[in-house]
């Protein structure tokens, strides 16, 4: 099943950690992925339009290994396992 989601800036879109259950699909704008380190975040790749993300862990039923965040209002599509 896919939704069309609208993210607006500065707004988490999944965390390091959470189960995953769903994957990205950038259609436009950017999101930002982060990974903790000690007390930081570090920076691990900027998503852009036609980047998928979220899908190994979602593939896998792991958790995700990093966090995701809207740098800039961006339209995806979620893709949901189930």
């Amino acid at each position: 099943m896919s939704n069309e989601v609208i993210m607006d800036i500065k707004k988490v879109l999944f965390k390091e950690g959470e189960v995953a259950g769903k994957l990205y699909m950038i259609k436009s704008g950017e999101v930002l992925c982060l990974k903790a380190s000690q007390d930081r975040l570090i920076p691990v790749f900027r998503a852009k339009a036609q980047d998928i993300i979220g899908e190994n862990a979602m593939i896998t039923g792991a958790t995700y290994s990093y966090s995701a965040i809207a740098t800039e209002r961006s339209q995806l599509i979620e893709i949901s396992a189930q």
